[in-house]
């Protein structure tokens, strides 16, 4: 699906019309429309955050690197719910909304009401005690991972993040400190990124990799068919690079994505 494909449905999904999404961005119907149609290419940065704004969603869904529309900071926002204190404190704002709306999802499908609910409590409602209460542990986050040198030697230590409890049972993860703009608008300056350590990464997934034994670098990672490899930043003001066979070395898959606000 392309970007003016994903604004159309968008605009479509929550009943705007062509005008009403021209007036929010500030520019002409017909203009809207030559986006949708894709008559204008490459969407400057500076309209893609009030355009998912308008359409109540995101811009990593608009350009096609995120299949969830949803806007959860906006859906908490426009639904006048307050999330409890107690639940969640330790994810980032969007990440916390998003697991409001799950557990509000359970909620409606178990008919079940939060009233402060203990682990202990016996429920045939499992899906809203799931999201009430899963486990979490903690993993640190690094400022850099320099190439050659063990993880746990590392004293780079900028902070620590939780990720699921069941997620530590299926393999093995740290975070990283995203920097640059390569990945902008999808990953900032800043953000923190949880990443999967493994030793191969699926073709067309956004990945830290070493290149030439340097320190570690976020990009999608593309497997060519002759062996060799393609990372390929999001900003097109940088270049997309292609490697030789063996000069890329992963280091891990991006699993999760964590901003400050």
């Amino acid at each position: 699906m392309t970007v003016g494909e994903r604004i159309k449905k968008r605009r479509k999904e929550i009943g705007l019309s062509a005008d009403d999404l021209a007036l929010a961005i500030g520019k002409g119907r017909a203009t809207v429309y030559k986006y949708e149609k894709g008559d204008i290419e490459n969407l400057p940065h500076t309209l893609l955050i009030p355009l998912a704004e308008a359409l109540h969603t995101t811009p990593e869904y608009l350009l096609g690197y995120d299949d969830d529309p949803t806007d959860y900071e906006s859906w908490l926002n426009d639904s006048g719910y307050k999330i409890p204190d107690d639940l969640w404190p330790e994810l980032d704002p969007y990440d916390r909304a998003k697991q409001y709306y799950e557990f509000k999802q359970a909620e409606l499908e178990d008919g079940l009401k939060y009233h402060g609910m203990s682990p202990d409590e016996e429920s045939n409602v499992s899906a809203a005690n799931r999201f009430m209460f899963s486990a979490t542990v903690q993993i640190p986050v690094y400022g850099s991972v320099p190439a050659g040198v063990p993880i746990e030697a590392i004293q780079d230590i900028e902070g620590y993040v939780d990720i699921p409890a069941d997620w530590a049972d299926h393999g093995r993860f740290m975070a990283l400190t995203v920097h640059g703009s390569s990945m902008y608008p999808k990953y900032l300056d800043g953000d923190i990124v949880v990443i999967k350590v493994q030793d191969y990464i699926p073709s067309g997934q956004d990945a830290v990799v070493y290149v030439n034994g340097y320190d570690a670098t976020l990009k999608t990672v593309i497997n060519e068919a002759d062996g060799t490899t393609t990372l390929r930043p999001v900003n097109p003001e940088y270049e997309t690079k292609n490697y030789g066979p063996g000069v890329v070395k992963p280091l891990g898959v991006v699993k999760r994505m964590v901003r400050e606000l």
